[in-house]
C-alpha cells in the first residue's frame, strides 16, 4: 500500500472514532437505562418531555480542507493557481484546517537535499517577469525577483505532504529534512 492510499486510511479512520465518539458521548445514560427496565415505547415518550441532553463537548459539524497534488512545477501560473486557491479559501466555509497533497510536490525529479534550491524556486517562491530593466548581480536578481507563491494568509496551513513518482525520483530524507524546519508549511513526519 502507497504512502498516499495508507494516508487516505488514516483520515478515513480518524473520521470513524471521531463519529463514534461523538454518540459515545453524547448518549445520555439513563435514557439507555430505561431502554432496559421499560418498554421502548414509555423510553420514547419520556423522551419527548424531558429530552437528552448532550454532552458538554461541542463537535464541529463540518471540516473544511484542500487537497491537491502534482503543483511543483514553479511557474508564473503555479503563482497565479496559489493566489486564486487562496482567495477561494479565504471565502469558503468551513475555512480549511490543513492543505492535503496527493504528491508530485516538486517537478520533474524531486529533491537532492533539504537545502536544494529548487525547494525555493518550485514551492516557496516562484520567479515573476521584470517590469523594469535593471541590471543586478546574480544574486540580487535571484532575491529581488522571486515572489512568494503560497503567501495568502489563508494558506498559512499546515500542508501534510504524501509522496508522488517525481518525488521519488528524488531524496526522501531530504523531503523529511525540509519538513523538520520550523518555518516550512509541511508536514511530512516520516516515510
Amino acid at each position: 500500500m502507497r504512502l498516499s492510499e495508507c494516508m487516505c486510511v488514516f483520515a478515513l479512520c480518524g473520521w470513524c472514532v471521531y463519529i463514534l465518539s461523538y454518540f459515545i458521548t453524547s448518549t445520555n445514560v439513563d435514557i439507555v437505562r430505561s431502554l432496559e427496565k421499560k418498554s421502548k415505547s414509555k423510553a420514547l415518550a419520556a423522551q419527548l418531555h424531558d429530552p437528552p441532553k448532550l454532552g458538554s463537548h461541542q463537535h464541529p459539524t463540518s471540516l473544511g480542507f484542500v487537497v491537491m497534488g502534482d503543483f511543483g512545477t514553479g511557474t508564473k501560473l503555479q503563482a497565479q493557481v496559489a493566489a486564486s486557491l487562496g482567495d477561494f479559501v479565504e471565502v469558503t466555509q468551513p475555512r480549511a484546517s490543513f492543505v492535503l497533497s496527493t504528491g508530485d510536490q516538486i517537478y520533474d525529479h524531486g529533491l537532492m537535499s533539504a537545502d536544494d534550491p529548487i525547494l525555493i524556486s518550485k514551492f516557496e517562491k516562484v520567479a515573476l517577469p521584470l517590469r523594469t530593466h535593471i541590471s543586478f548581480v546574480a544574486t540580487a536578481y535571484y532575491d529581488l525577483h522571486m515572489a512568494q507563491i503560497y503567501k495568502h494568509p489563508a494558506l498559512q496551513l499546515p500542508w501534510y505532504i504524501s509522496i508522488g513518482n517525481h518525488d521519488c525520483e528524488g531524496s526522501i530524507d531530504a523531503m523529511l529534512g525540509y519538513a523538520k524546519r520550523t518555518k516550512t508549511l509541511w508536514r511530512f513526519p516520516q516515510r
